[in-house]
């Protein structure tokens, strides 16, 4: 495989995908640090597939 003209060859593509999160308590607030959102039941399950 050769490069196309004003590339320097093969390049990587990194695909992520995160797992199913909710951004509410269950009283219905939001959650005060998004950085703290953990995955629901179906991220876990998501994330083991």
């Amino acid at each position: 495989m050769t490069a196309l003209p004003g590339t320097r060859g093969r390049r990587r593509i990194f695909l992520l995908r995160h797992g199913d999160v909710n951004y509410f308590t269950e009283d219905g607030e939001r959650v005060p640090d998004p950085t703290q959102v953990k995955l629901t039941e179906w991220g876990r399950e998501q994330a083991a597939m």
